[in-house]
């Protein structure tokens, strides 16, 4: 299934599932299965990426990347650069912007161990193209691009 879906497709496939820290029992019901249905998109991506050449599976590994920084992000409304900068001017008379929910830990948490687990492979050998596509990811991209980072709709 995950082969013949675009990026942007997955990454909402995955997104759709996430939920803010669960404030009572009710919620936290909801948001159990919701985990449990991201564990087990998740589960779909372990197989599809450990199958084939590293060089192969990078797109499903950018899509991860780009999940695990809108959930580590927290930030669900987008704004324009404009007004992102506005918030840096000491003329803006505006409310500053509102902060966003975190999304629940549980989701980084498991979106994490499943990059340490692809980054390790299934013979226990280190994967240095994931490796390092993982790092450059995580050191080279600041937050306020993470933020409105998000796979392109392809045609």
């Amino acid at each position: 299934l995950l082969s013949k879906l675009s990026a942007h497709t997955l990454y909402l496939l995955l997104t759709a599932f996430v939920r803010p820290e669960p404030a009572d029992r009710k919620e936290e019901k909801e948001a159990e299965e919701k985990l449990h249905n991201f564990g087990r998109v998740l589960k779909q991506f372990e197989k599809k990426c450990q199958t084939g050449t590293p060089e192969e599976n990078l797109g499903g590994i950018r899509v991860l990347m780009d999940v695990l920084w809108k959930l580590f992000t927290r930030r669900k409304t987008l704004y324009s650069e404009e007004s992102y900068l506005t918030v840096f001017d000491e003329q803006n008379n505006q409310a500053p912007m509102g902060k966003d929910e975190y999304y629940w830990v549980k989701y980084v948490q498991q979106i994490l161990e499943l990059l340490t687990d692809l980054c390790i492979g299934p013979d226990g050998q280190a994967v240095p193209q994931i490796q390092d596509f993982v790092a450059l990811d995580l050191l080279k991209t600041p937050e306020a691009n993470a933020i409105r980072r998000r796979p392109e709709p392809e045609c």
